[in-house]
């Protein structure tokens, strides 16, 4: 699973090591690529300038205002701005 740049998915600074999931949410550790991309990433990270991680997945599913199970993770991006919590999932019962 791949690791981007602001939700561009053509942007890809790394990726996925390993994944979990716990009580608090899912889990994840990232390497970033030996790449121009990868090494700004890697750099805008420790600068503060996108410090946040966003999940990307795919076929949420709610009933009486909660997620079911099953939706997939495939991706994550490093942000400048994180969503609020619970915008995938306000986005699939909005629409």
């Amino acid at each position: 699973m791949s690791l981007n740049v602001e939700h561009r998915r053509e942007d890809v600074a790394g990726g996925f090591t390993r994944a979990w999931e716990t009580e608090q949410g899912v889990m994840a550790t990232f390497k970033y690529a030996e790449t121009p991309t990868g090494r700004q990433a890697f750099a805008d990270g420790r600068s503060g300038k996108r410090p946040h991680l966003s999940s990307e997945v795919a076929g949420v599913r709610i009933r009486n205002r909660k997620a079911l199970p099953g939706a997939v993770l495939f991706a994550a991006a490093q942000v400048e701005k994180p969503a609020f919590d619970g915008a995938t999932l306000l986005a699939a019962e909005d629409t």
